[in-house]
């Protein structure tokens, strides 16, 4: 089938990538941009035809002379500035995604994309940012930008979001299937009760889904990614039921939300995430949600649920 803004996401863009190493430097590659790229993924249940695709604003390319002409179903690939810059810097575990190279470079200060396809029919075209209203990425040097909802306007920059670590997440997102067969031996994957989604085989009370959701690890009960922990916090002079959660590195396939109840039986997404978010040096971040109303409006239950996506 064609591919149009239903079924072919503009997924990831690496724009303002750190600058070079020594060792980059001493391979020729003295520049942060020699390391951008683009991530395009098929969100849809059928084969893309890529032939005609071509990239004419922004950066200049052209699937008729790709690595990659055919796009299959949650198939992803890459666009890159330099293949050889960007193996120094992120190995050679993505020269299957890699499309090729395109030709320009992606404005750190944004730009215009423009994204067309068969019959010249236009797949996406917006002007992206580097400040509010997108993604403010001022002091997060070398992370990405990453769409929220494939399917959704890619012009809105509500719907984009900053990296969980410097230099994005070039594979795509990690998901369960995938994490299981990383974390647990041949055995243990078919042994539901050791590798299911709701085992708890180090017994630490997480399932192994909600440690896959937040990066730790399932068979060792001290590994943590983080803080996770409920209190009472005052928010803009007010007192609310808070809980606060730190997800490792890494995108993956699962989004969590808080959840609230007065009943300890009916729950509904309806808890507030506390902006902003905090993002550490190697890329974890801590989430705080709060429950909508402050302490003393009736009984308040608040709790975190990991939803796959």
């Amino acid at each position: 089938m064609p591919a149009t803004s239903q079924n072919l996401a503009i997924a990831e863009i690496l724009y303002n990538p750190v600058g070079a190493n020594q060792a980059e430097i001493d391979a020729g590659f003295d520049d942060g941009d020699f390391f951008e790229f683009i991530r395009l993924e098929n969100f849809s249940r059928e084969n893309i035809d890529l032939s005609s695709v071509r990239f004419t604003d922004g950066i200049i390319f052209d699937f008729s002379e790709s690595f990659v002409r055919v796009l299959g179903p949650g198939e992803k690939l890459l666009l890159v500035k330099s293949i050889d810059a960007f193996r120094i810097r992120f190995g050679t575990d993505f020269d299957g995604l890699i499309a090729g190279e395109y030709s320009g470079q992606l404005s750190n200060g944004g730009e215009q994309l423009r994204m067309i396809g068969q019959e010249d029919s236009l797949i996406h075209e917006f002007l992206y940012d580097n400040s509010s209203p997108w993604p403010d990425l001022a002091d997060l040097d070398g992370h990405s930008i990453q769409v929220i909802d494939r399917r959704g306007d890619h012009g809105d920059p509500a719907n984009w979001k900053i990296s969980g670590s410097q230099g994005g997440s070039p594979g795509g997102r990690l998901d369960f299937s995938s994490w299981q067969a990383a974390v647990f031996s041949g055995a243990d994957l078919l042994n539901p009760a050791i590798s299911g989604e709701n085992a708890d085989p180090d017994g630490d009370g997480w399932s192994n889904f909600f440690e896959f959701a937040l990066g730790s690890l399932p068979r060792d009960s001290g590994s943590s990614p983080g803080e996770l922990a409920s209190e009472i916090s005052e928010i803009d002079g007010e007192s609310y039921l808070t809980v606060t959660v730190t997800r490792a590195p890494g995108e993956r396939s699962v989004r969590v939300v808080a959840q609230v109840s007065d009943d300890l039986s009916s729950w509904t997404d309806e808890g507030v995430l506390v902006l902003p978010e905090l993002t550490t040096e190697d890329g974890s971040v801590t989430s705080i949600y709060r429950h909508p109303l402050s302490i003393g409006n009736g009984e308040a239950y608040l709790r975190l649920k990991a939803i796959s996506e």
